[in-house]
């Protein structure tokens, strides 16, 4: 999807200026290439790039020098391509010993590409001002690409110390890490701004700030690493093993995993409850998975589940006191996101509605099921830790997290393998991100439901960079509803409750067509660097939507049209075939005829049933009301109806000689239940 829009804007800038060709083959610009590099190496998101900008950009990471590119429109040629390659790959300066560029302003860069086996030399003849066709530049490109996101970086730690800086060492008498707080024999000597160090519970050294002093308790935070520390080298590569990990659920409590890690099979660990969600987590060497699930106000179960594993980190880190020359973090790993609401019936839970009038209908529905909240409830899972094997004050720290909610019954499962990541040269930050991914959903109404993981590269437990990835799907989903009157004319009202439910329970009703539009799409978004990192405090904090509702529709065509839980091509109701409603007998003196033989009545809300014939010889105060069920709807002398609590009964009316009689039916909805 991506290289199709680079084409696109490819094609787009070509085809201006193929008027001015004088071969018939297909050349890019240098302002084409230029944004092509942009976008692909990461430096912007969105489907074009205007051309300044992506020189801007370019020249803040060191692919062109500032003021370098001026003719924007030049056809793109051999020098110029090694040029911004060997700048973007940050390649050795070789010695040239391709003749035909010997003295060539860009010799030493053409000869380091080549040499990389990204360029080819035909025939011992070589035009380094000879253009390049477009379908050479991305097969460049794309090679140059793959091994940028891909480099190999030796196992390296060097950290030195600023003796410039003075840390007070100390022996705490104890040390709250939830809290924060550290508990001294004596305080006077400490004050807020200082930096302290002492070895935690797992005999890491570590330095901390004062932020303020309690008696013989210290609040502390942890220290940024670039405040005492005159330079630091490190870089690695590592595939993390879980088996070693420190666990701390969604309630900031420490979990005991050692014991319970089995590498063979995956064993539970822990349930608990969180958010109002009950969750459970199983382990193994490779990876996490947590399942959650809760009963939802209408009686709905949610269930839903995160799978982290296989993950595999590349990292670099280069600084001077309070300057990043280098940051380099990726993370390789499968996730998988499952969610769904199940429901048996909403008829069993609710009642039959499907014999109220249209307008009773909608009461109803109004009133059990109250306007929807469209704020997804976060649901924090874990907390992994997972130390870097073989270098003990590196760690990867993996939280957990799943964002819900749902207006009815819906189902997904997203399946994916990760490269995320970021580098950060000469102060501008890239995007790295590879993904492929399987997916099936069916979804009938309102949902919005991700799973996050977030990455941290931890240096001493301190953030130095992180990255969030977030995925799941969303759904967007209105009923309308049209209300049929005797003569075939409707009226039509938008409503925020469930439309599943409005499905339901408007089957077999030919006086109520329920009709909803259905937009989805699958979400992923990537965040780099939260205000909890190191990196953050530089401005290189940025937020990527990947798929969003703009290009990943999940339906086929976009948009979808419902009409009584069923996928229509277009919408019925102006041609909807009105069903006759069974007309009731002539009113004749044989007869007790009763405005309505089926009622919704609401608690608060008192109805009354109206006489509207009666036979020969009889008087309204010959009438008798009597209800099947008292402790649901009482039923007065005046036919006045109060329901008691949520169910069904049945209104008699008769003469008091029984002679005559009709029945109503009464439901009593639930209402809004918590």
């Amino acid at each position: 999807m991506r290289r199709q829009c680079l084409l696109s804007l490819v094609i787009s800038s070509t085809v201006i200026l193929s008027s001015c060709r004088a071969e018939d083959k297909d050349l890019l610009t240098r302002g084409d290439w230029i944004s092509l590099m942009v976008q692909e190496a990461g430096l912007y998101q969105g489907e074009t790039v205007p051309v300044q900008e992506a020189i801007e950009l370019a020249e803040g990471f060191g692919i062109l020098a500032e003021k370098e590119m001026e003719q924007t429109d030049a056809w793109l040629d051999r020098g110029f391509t090694a040029h911004t390659i060997a700048n973007l790959l940050i390649l050795e300066d070789k010695a040239v010993t391709i003749s035909d560029i010997e003295n060539h302003p860009y010799g030493e860069d053409i000869q380091a590409v080549v040499d990389a086996g990204l360029m080819d030399i035909e025939n011992d003849s070589f035009d380094p001002d000879g253009y390049v066709a477009e379908s050479e530049g991305i097969a460049i490109l794309d090679a140059a690409i793959e091994r940028l996101n891909n480099p190999s970086f030796e196992e390296k730690f060097e950290v030195e110390e600023d003796t410039a800086v003075n840390i007070t060492g100390i022996e705490p008498v104890s040390f709250d890490e939830e809290e924060m707080k550290v508990e001294v024999t004596d305080s006077s000597s400490y004050e807020a701004g200082e930096l302290v160090r002492f070895a935690d519970e797992d005999h890491m050294m570590r330095v901390f700030t004062v932020e303020e002093v309690e008696g013989n308790v210290l609040h502390i935070a942890e220290a940024d690493p670039l405040s005492y520390t005159s330079s630091i080298d490190i870089s690695g590569e590592a595939d993390l093993d879980f088996s070693q990990a420190e666990i701390i659920d969604g309630n900031a409590s420490p979990l005991p995993t050692h014991s319970t890690v089995h590498s063979s099979f995956r064993k539970p660990i822990h349930h608990l409850e969180t958010s109002g969600y009950d969750v459970d987590f199983e382990m193994d060497s490779s990876g996490i998975s947590a399942e959650i699930s809760k009963e939802l106000p209408h009686g709905e179960e949610l269930y839903a589940s995160l799978k982290l594993n296989g993950i595999h980190v590349d990292y670099s880190w280069s600084s001077t006191r309070d300057n990043v020359k280098g940051a380099y973090f990726t993370v390789k790993c499968h996730t998988q996101e499952d969610f769904g609401v199940r429901i048996e019936s909403y008829k069993k839970m609710y009642g039959d509605l499907s014999k109220l009038d249209p307008h009773d209908f909608l009461e109803s529905m109004r009133t059990m099921f109250k306007e929807a909240s469209t704020e997804a409830i976060e649901v924090p899972i874990c907390t992994v830790r997972i130390p870097v094997a073989n270098i003990p004050n590196i760690t990867v720290k993996a939280q957990l997290l799943l964002k819900i909610y749902a207006g009815g019954r819906a189902q997904f499962t997203l399946s994916q393998n990760h490269l995320a990541g970021m580098e950060v040269r000469n102060g501008s930050p890239r995007l790295i991100h590879e993904y492929d991914h399987d997916e099936t959903a069916n979804l009938r109404s309102e949902l919005a439901a991700t799973g996050a993981v977030r990455f941290a590269f931890d240096l001493f437990k301190k953030s130095m960079m992180d990255i969030s990835l977030e995925a799941g799907a969303k759904c967007a989903a209105v009923p309308v509803l049209h209300l049929y009157d005797e003569e075939g004319n409707h009226e039509t009202y938008t409503e925020s409750f469930s439309p599943d439910a409005a499905d339901e329970l408007a089957a077999g009703n030919p006086d109520v067509l329920v009709c909803t539009d259905i937009n989805a799409w699958w979400v992923l978004k990537i965040e780099l660097n939260s205000k909890e990192s190191v990196l953050s405090k530089f401005g290189l904090s940025r937020t990527f939507n990947i798929l969003d509702e703009n290009n990943s529709s999940i339906f086929p065509g976009g948009r979808v049209h419902m009409e009584n839980f069923s996928i229509v091509p277009s919408c019925t109701r102006k041609e909807r075939i009105k069903e006759t409603k069974a007309e009731e007998e002539v009113i004749t003196s044989d007869k007790l005829i009763i405005d309505a033989y089926a009622k919704a009545v609401h608690i608060g809300s008192p109805k009354q049933i109206a006489i509207t014939g009666m036979p020969d010889g009889y008087a309204k105060e010959d009438i008798v009301f009597s209800s099947s069920d008292s402790s649901i709807a009482r039923v007065d002398a005046n036919g006045n109806v109060t329901a008691i609590c949520s169910g069904s009964a049945v209104i008699t009316i008769s003469t008091k000689d029984g002679k005559y009689y009709a029945k109503c039916s009464i439901l009593v909805p639930v209402e809004n239940p918590a």
